[in-house]
């Protein structure tokens, strides 16, 4: 695990499509940014500040599925900064000392796709996204198992009782801030789900029909 640092920036995004077309003629990737969380944690693991804004995208499209899986509505994105203006914003929030940490590579991904594909010029950003805690691999860790598990499975077996509200950009940043937190301080498995099962034990666990009634 990374060393203490005086600020951890618990991080999320949220992102809508980009058809194809587009990708190919204007923004040269697949998905573009539309909310940005985070919350930050002193070296105790204390929130001490917040920050959300929406962003309002260039080249992709709210559509029906992204509205569904998020809770964002077209009238959030209207008057919301586009991503040079929100980046910036969320850059001169941070403090020069903070490690980001995120549930998963994408969201370090995205940035540096945004950051490159609409030409935003804060070369800063680069400290915190080549040197980001990824909580999915922590995870996998501590259970030594190569299945990446979403970041709901995630909270479950950690026993956290977590904002329903997933897929918001804000209140996942708040999620995987608990179970960083978990990850960090706990010494061992004892304190998480007893149901829980490796991939490799799992397999065990698969019934045989077939085998079952051969050894009748």
């Amino acid at each position: 695990m990374e060393d203490k640092l005086s600020k951890y920036v618990v991080l999320d995004l949220e992102m809508c499509r980009v058809q194809k077309k587009v990708e190919k003629e204007g923004f040269r990737y697949a998905s573009e940014l539309i909310q940005i969380g985070a919350v930050e944690m002193n070296e105790r693991y204390e929130i001490t500040r917040t920050f959300m804004t929406f962003v309002k995208p260039e080249f992709g499209a709210l559509d029906s599925f992204i509205r569904k899986l998020t809770g964002i509505k077209p009238s959030d994105l209207e008057n919301a900064p586009v991503a040079a203006v929100a980046l910036r914003e969320f850059y001169d929030w941070l403090e020069e000392d903070s490690v980001f940490v995120t549930w998963s590579d994408s969201d370090a991904i995205q940035i540096e796709s945004e950051l490159y594909f609409k030409d935003i010029d804060i070369p800063g950003y680069y400290r915190y996204i080549d040197n980001y805690i990824d909580c999915q691999y922590l995870f996998a860790q501590m259970f030594d198992t190569l299945r990446q598990y979403n970041l709901t499975e995630a909270l479950i077996i950690a026993n956290i009782e977590y904002d329903l509200n997933v897929h918001d950009a804000f209140t996942d940043a708040k999620n995987t801030a608990a179970l960083f937190v978990k990850l960090e301080c706990c010494e061992d498995r004892a304190s998480f789900s007893p149901y829980y099962m490796t991939q490799e034990e799992s397999q065990s666990y698969i019934y045989n029909s077939f085998a079952a009634r051969c050894t009748a």
